[in-house]
């Protein structure tokens, strides 16, 4: 999500994930640092660094971490109370 749009949404739970292969400059820092002052209500977790450094585009849609990532947002939701 772009940063300008997030204050609109402050007044929502939100969870970012990024994935630290993921080559793209939006998901790279300043980024995640912008998009916590934007919305104190930002849950942002960074997943472990599996590839050693290494990135891929295909971490930009979690390739091969489908689960992982399944798993992350079912407990956030069930965390914050939101029916999945």
């Amino acid at each position: 999500m772009p940063v300008h749009l997030l204050p609109r949404m402050s007044d929502k739970k939100m969870l970012g994930i990024r994935d630290p292969a993921d080559p793209y400059p939006a998901t790279l820092p300043p980024a995640r640092e912008m998009l916590e002052a934007a919305n104190p209500n930002l849950d942002y977790i960074l997943l472990d660094d599996v590839l050693d450094g290494t990135t891929t585009p295909d971490a930009h849609y979690y390739r091969g971490r489908e689960e992982e990532i399944l798993g992350i947002t079912l407990d956030w939701l069930k965390g914050n109370e939101i029916e999945p």
